[in-house]
């Protein structure tokens, strides 16, 4: 298997949000890396020239938040979902606001970075590509 990172982005603004019991909180205001990734594996029965390809972005939400809430394993296990909200700047030098809820976690360290992946978004990773 083949995997490449295709872009960075990096965002100054970006929320985290919660949501429990149907409701949004917000939980903290940091700093985020997007990475946009690709990976490629060869299926030999399909023909030598034959491969699978899967995109997926992975956010990164550094170390350095501002927590609203105070949170631990037991404050975890009570939510229902995470969100992250970020501004990323274009290539033309605007801002935009991108809202990002279909996450999966891949890790958290509580004092540390959280990880989340989103997967087969084709449409929003071909955006992030083009324009930013």
């Amino acid at each position: 298997m083949i995997e490449k990172l295709l872009r960075t982005l990096h965002s100054k603004e970006c929320e985290i949000y919660y949501i429990k019991d149907g409701q949004r909180f917000a939980l903290a205001e940091c700093n985020a890396r997007l990475e946009i990734s690709s990976q490629q594996e060869r299926l030999p029965l399909l023909g030598n020239r034959s491969m699978v390809l899967k995109h997926y972005l992975t956010i990164a939400v550094c170390d350095d938040m501002n927590l609203k809430e105070e949170v631990d394993a037991s404050f975890l296990k009570t939510i229902s979902k995470i969100e992250i909200a970020m501004f990323l700047q274009r290539r033309d030098g605007k801002q935009e606001r991108f809202m990002f809820s279909n996450m999966t976690p891949i890790e958290i360290v509580l004092d540390g970075e959280w990880t989340f992946e989103i997967i087969e978004d084709y449409a929003l990773i071909r955006r992030l590509l083009a324009e930013f």
